[in-house]
């Protein structure tokens, strides 16, 4: 019964060594911004095609963010709208030059916003040291404090102090700071309220190159889900949804769905195959279709053995440990082989000879092979190791079933030397 409940585990994160920084980041993505990094990928000829697209990627309520060049380029018709706020804008720009003077009240409102910058730094350091990104980790702790150096300056929080210990003279120089700024920050604010339209052409090189194709004539797609895509629902769910907005959909999650789909037939039908070259070898050595029968007994239910204690303990199959069926098929096939040819040698009468002989000789191929395969158990790679496991408690079986299963089995049918 367990044998045939045995689980597949579809979570890739699971078969990496524990606790990978990668990894780790990987599930803090999805808990606390509802967001994974295995995005899928879809293209389009034209922009209406993309925004089309976006549009209905955006209705669905497992997508958690589309990107694409239209987040730069919007539609015709919003770009006319725009831009009439925009030259208003730069109109009061121009003619506005007065400078507002730094109060009590707007003193205590940036000193909240250097509190909420504090937070936000110190967050994004925690998230840079997960995700192995030293540089950044680095610039972080140049303004906030490095809670592993005790000897390190907090640059941001240090402002702060001396802000609320100074109110009188940080207001006088802030606004000292704003008059000598000002003219810098009008004139940056004028060149961006530009009411240029906006079109491809026109982009910055560093849009063009993650969205738009070196011709210019593909553009790219990119749907990241809201939920975790190694869960196999989610993953389901994830790429039907972005199937139906378009059919040629790549990227992570559409094209680990289709390897595990071919992994569930091709698995299946090359287990069949390779068990019927087995019995058809066997029937060409043993020439007798009941011997290669009996052949295949100690297999059949040493994989059968195999998967309900797998089953009992645990260990789930996965894109790596299922190519330990096919090696146990080829394996497991000996130990059965030889004791049946030696068998046919001693006869019935001698079947404590059989087993004290050869029996000797398998169990200890069985315990080196054991030993060979069991060494993948000590890694840190969580894919080989149940790969280890699953031959490992294989290979025993076979063994087991071999002995078990055979001995009573030459008693009852008493075959002769040289029948």
């Amino acid at each position: 019964y367990n044998a045939i409940n045995i689980k597949f585990d579809y979570n890739m994160l699971n078969i990496e060594p524990k606790g990978i920084p990668s990894v780790v980041l990987n599930d803090t993505l999805v808990v606390q911004f509802d967001m994974s990094p295995d995005y899928a990928l879809l293209t389009g000829t034209d922009l209406d095609s993309i925004r089309m697209m976006v549009e209905k990627a955006k209705k669905f309520s497992n997508i958690s963010s589309v990107e694409s060049v239209t987040d730069y380029i919007p539609a015709e018709k919003d770009q006319k709208e725009r831009i009439k706020i925009i030259k208003n804008i730069r109109k009061n720009l121009i003619k506005n030059k007065k400078i507002s003077r730094i109060n009590n009240r707007t003193f205590n409102s940036i000193l909240a916003q250097l509190d909420t910058l504090w937070m936000n730094i110190f967050e994004m350091s925690s998230l840079a040291f997960q995700a192995g990104q030293d540089r950044l980790e680095e610039k972080c702790y140049e303004l906030v404090k490095n809670p592993d150096n005790p000897n390190s300056d907090d640059f941001i929080k240090s402002l702060i102090l001396f802000f609320k210990s100074n109110p009188v003279r940080s207001i006088k120089g802030l606004n000292k700071f704003q008059k000598d700024y000002f003219p810098y920050l009008r004139k940056s604010a004028i060149q961006m309220a530009n009411p240029e339209f906006i079109s491809v052409d026109n982009l910055p090189s560093k849009i063009l190159d993650r969205f738009i194709s070196k011709d210019k004539k593909h553009f790219l797609v990119s749907i990241f889900p809201k939920k975790g895509v190694w869960n196999i629902k989610n993953l389901n769910s994830f790429t039907r949804q972005i199937k139906s907005i378009n059919q040629r959909a790549t990227g992570t999650p559409p094209m680990f769905l289709a390897l595990i789909n071919y992994i569930g037939k091709d698995g299946k039908r090359a287990s069949i195959l390779a068990l019927i070259a087995v019995l058809l070898l066997l029937l060409i050595d043993f020439k007798n279709i009941w011997f290669a029968l009996l052949g295949m007994i100690p297999l059949v239910a040493g994989a059968v053995w195999m998967a309900g204690i797998a089953s009992l303990s645990g260990i789930m199959l996965n894109v790596v440990n299922v190519i330990a069926i096919p090696l146990i098929i080829g394996i497991g096939i000996d130990d059965g082989v030889h004791i049946i040819h030696r068998y046919r040698i001693e006869g019935y009468k001698n079947i404590k000879t059989v087993f004290t002989s050869t029996g000797k000789a398998i169990m200890l191929t069985s315990l080196t092979t054991i030993i060979a395969f069991g060494s993948l158990i000590f890694i840190s790679y969580r894919g080989l190791v149940s790969m280890g496991l699953l031959l490992v408690i294989g290979i025993a079986s076979c063994f087991f079933t071999t002995v078990l299963f055979l001995s009573p089995i030459f008693r009852i049918i008493k075959h002769d030397p040289g029948e």
